[in-house]
């Protein structure tokens, strides 16, 4: 019941991350500083913030390059977008 639960849990924490950054939205750098998410490793943080502050690659794209799931890129983007660190290109 419990995994059945994360995984209810993640999929409305994904849908919430969409809405505020879709696919097809190129992301750049604001100059604003970042924060990261605790829960997550300094060097996935910075390979994904790399890449996202670099700009002209859409939401879809970072999360291919980066290799892992959709839902632990998406929430960070997300959370970047939201504190005013990144914008839409």
């Amino acid at each position: 019941m419990g995994l059945i639960l994360e995984g209810v849990r993640r999929h409305d924490e994904f849908k919430a991350a969409a809405a505020v950054v879709p696919d097809e939205m190129a992301l750049v750098a604001t100059g604003d500083p970042h924060t990261p998410m605790d829960e997550e490793k300094a060097d996935f943080i910075q390979m994904l913030w790399d890449k996202a502050a670099a700009g002209g690659l859409a939401v879809a794209q970072l999360e291919a390059a980066m290799g892992t799931d959709s839902f632990r890129v998406r929430r960070k983007l997300a959370h970047w977008f939201e504190e005013g660190a990144l914008q839409g290109a």
